[in-house]
């Protein structure tokens, strides 16, 4: 349930959470598996898993949502060994070469022969809407699993004007100042890791990983016009990350501290754990993205 990446898409106009309503709009997009012919199939289901049965969940203003996707497992190799075999067959046979069209139908032909013999992947991924903040918050590690959950969302849900967070200023340039004056505001904490890059789409990369930030080597980097495009922190003494140059939050890990408060809720009672974790992770996420955001100066809706 803890969230480990954080892609934060703000509201261009105000959203007001109506829990009856997105409940029974999501209900028509409720999870299916896949046919015995279809690759892939989206969906939604309970957040909280078997304890739950409604595919939202509120607490403390936040809603909460799980996006399941079935994927069918056909390895590439074998398709194009499949085809090359019945290609083969075929040009023997007629004494000519296949066309390209031909190849592409009997590659399609092979895919449908073969689909219903294929295992599933199943992968999750969460989300929540804040209304107090205007924002969304989807535990995706990739640009591509936050689009398609924020894709299937608009289906459900209709209108759904999001954008990705926008920082009035740039996210390596903040980060390489803090590496170059470490001078961190309270309560970020500078770690041991992190990424530079020479500007440009051709530039080198370098990777540090339990390297001393502060240490004469990392300053060559940077004067040599590398900029800092990712960095580990420490906030609060509550949770690390890294922070990447688009604004968003990768490797998230909490505290001992914050997991540990709600150990007197025993997992037999499922429903109450999960609700009261999701309440604590919530809580300590607005918390840092407020603060984070005031840094990055991202300008928020005003929910009224």
């Amino acid at each position: 349930m803890w969230f480990k990446n954080l892609k934060v898409f703000t509201f261009t106009k105000p959203f007001k959470i109506d829990a009856e309503k997105i409940e029974e709009q999501m209900q028509s997009d409720g999870f299916v598996p896949c046919t015995t012919l279809e690759l892939s199939k989206m969906g939604w289901v309970s957040p909280l898993g078997k304890s739950g049965q409604m595919l939202t969940h509120v607490a403390s203003g936040n809603l909460w949502f799980n996006q399941r996707k079935e994927e069918k497992i056909l390895p590439s190799a074998v398709i194009k060994d499949a085809l090359d075999e019945k290609v083969a067959e075929l040009e023997e046979k007629s004494g000519t070469p296949l066309t390209k069209r031909q190849k592409s139908d009997i590659k399609e032909e092979i895919i449908h022969q073969l689909l219903p013999k294929a295992f599933s992947k199943f992968s999750h991924v969460q989300g929540y809407i804040s209304e107090k903040h205007q924002w969304i918050v989807i535990d995706a590690g990739s640009d591509k699993k936050a689009e398609d959950c924020l894709a299937l969302l608009r289906k459900s849900l209709g209108s759904f004007p999001v954008v990705p967070v926008q920082p009035s200023k740039a996210v390596t340039e903040i980060l390489t100042h803090w590496v170059v004056d470490h001078d961190l505001p309270v309560p970020f904490v500078l770690e041991n890791e992190a990424e530079f890059k020479y500007p440009g789409e051709d530039g080198g990369i370098i990777k540090c990983k339990n390297q001393d930030l502060t240490s004469d080597e990392i300053s060559a980097h940077i004067e040599a016009d590398k900029q800092v495009t990712q960095l580990r922190i420490t906030w609060d003494e509550t949770l690390s990350c890294t922070l990447a140059e688009d604004a968003s939050v990768k490797r998230m890990r909490f505290t001992d501290v914050v997991k540990e408060q709600n150990e007197d809720i025993t997992k037999e009672d499922m429903f109450a754990r999960l609700d009261a974790d999701f309440t604590l992770m919530t809580g300590e996420v607005n918390r840092f993205l407020e603060s984070l955001f005031n840094v990055f100066q991202v300008e928020l809706v005003n929910p009224e």
